[in-house]
């Protein structure tokens, strides 16, 4: 009676472990991720016009889409202040800066990296993501 017992308790915390590593990998599996910045990680010679962007991979909560979630940076890691707009449709957010930006300067584009935005069902984003940039000269 007591090896049955045993037998039944690992039974059930190898159900239970195995249930719980497939939760986590369907959760990764189906949580938003970025799928494109605007500039692209890596580009020079930014025309002073191009809007900021990031994109989504599925619709985020728009209340979790903000300036927690998404910033803009300057080569010294200050911040740049910006207006940030989210657009639940398309799955974009745009940031416009509230300032020109420098000629010939370096940004960079965080998301996530602070606090995380969550899509309608509440999942986080899946992993913080940097894109940096360099605007044109003048």
């Amino acid at each position: 009676m007591k090896q049955r017992a045993t037998i039944q308790f690992l039974a059930s915390a190898a159900f239970s472990l195995i249930f719980s590593a497939a939760l986590i990998l369907l959760f990764h599996k189906i949580s938003p991720r970025v799928t494109a910045l605007t500039p692209i990680d890596g580009a020079t010679e930014v025309y002073h016009g191009l809007p900021i962007g990031v994109g989504f991979s599925q619709a985020m909560a728009p209340e979790t889409i903000g300036a927690a979630t998404l910033s803009l940076r300057d080569a010294d890691d200050r911040e740049v202040p910006v207006a940030i707009a989210y657009d639940a449709d398309s799955r974009l957010a745009r940031m416009t800066p509230r300032t020109p930006l420098r000629p010939g300067a370096s940004y960079r584009i965080a998301v996530g990296t602070g606090t995380r935005p969550t899509d309608m069902l509440g999942l986080r984003l899946r992993e913080p993501v940097e894109g940096r940039f360099t605007m044109a000269a003048a």
